[in-house]
């Protein structure tokens, strides 16, 4: 999934970079190249007329199947699906994200998915599905993973999430076993860059790092972030296990690493960091004309 503003469609080339890869650890043959499937998706998004706050979401097949368990006795071959729909609006009307309560949910309770499937983009979401229920059923919405056998912390049913310390240390679970978030990788882009700035800094923190994170590490948290859809969400209240309930994280509300990177995240798709690996222009005016005329055809009816 993608997101477009402006007329601009943002992190294409990584989210690209990652179907590929996904591609290949799923034995996915001869998929579109990259190039390919960019212009198909730019293409879908100029053909919608579509300029702001919207989600593009896309597929990548091995092709019609037979019904049989190996993809190779299916008809043509790996297909590329790409659909444009509107983004919800925020609950706040824009700005911060409201603060979330969230939930450990230990594999006891959901297990981890494989590794394979763990580290690949794909469909498959039942596991996912499953810890966001527990999550709920317990006041949270998406859960919190935690793997009991070596004690860290895993990830969300669809987020990434990041734990700032009292030390100053914001420390995010590694990439080997969980899904690699493109929006993580430029959030802490973005803060290295803020706190390595002259004259920048972020109030209580010192640098973030990919790394271990224990069930202590979430305790003591005074920040604890959500990552995904290129945006951050403050948890603002989590239970870590069922005798404790929910206790609040840190003073209770958002802090000032997460209002850093939601106004940073915004400026990104703004373009105020523009590179060329981050924002691709939508080619409108290859279908101008035709939505000027369906548009013309169906105000015609309408009169009628």
């Amino acid at each position: 999934r993608i997101e477009k503003r402006d007329g601009m469609c943002y992190g294409l080339n990584f989210h690209l970079d990652r179907i590929l890869k996904s591609a290949e650890a799923c034995r996915i043959e001869k998929p579109p190249s990259k190039d390919e499937m960019k212009k198909a998706v730019l293409a879908t998004i100029a053909a919608s007329g579509c300029r702001d706050d919207v989600f593009v979401r896309y597929w990548l097949s091995a092709g019609r199947g037979d019904f049989a368990v190996s993809p190779r006795g299916r008809h043509g071959g790996c297909q590329f699906y790409v659909m444009v729909h509107d983004k919800p609006p925020k609950a706040t009307g824009g700005g911060m994200p409201e603060g979330v309560a969230e939930v450990v949910v230990p594999t006891s309770s959901v297990p981890l998915k494989p590794q394979m499937l763990a580290t690949a983009k794909t469909t498959n979401y039942l596991l996912n599905a499953m810890l966001s229920m527990e999550a709920e059923d317990h006041g949270g919405k998406l859960g919190i993973g935690f793997d009991e056998a070596t004690g860290l912390i895993t990830e969300s049913s669809i987020a990434c999430v990041g734990f700032l310390g009292p030390d100053g240390v914001f420390r995010c679970p590694r990439f080997e076993t969980i899904l690699e978030s493109t929006t993580l990788r430029r959030g802490l882009e973005l803060i290295d860059e803020q706190c390595s700035a002259s004259g920048g800094g972020i109030t209580g923190v010192s640098h973030a790092e990919l790394t271990d994170v224990t069930i202590d590490h979430l305790r003591e948290a005074v920040e604890v972030i959500f990552f995904g859809g290129h945006s951050a969400t403050p948890i603002t209240e989590i239970m870590a296990d069922r005798a404790s309930g929910m206790e609040p994280v840190g003073s209770g509300s958002a802090g000032a690493l997460c209002a850093f990177l939601v106004e940073a995240f915004e400026a990104d798709m703004r373009g105020a960091h523009y590179t060329d690996n981050y924002l691709d222009e939508v080619p409108y005016g290859l279908y101008e004309e035709l939505i000027k005329t369906k548009k013309a055809r169906s105000a015609g009816r309408l009169d009628q």
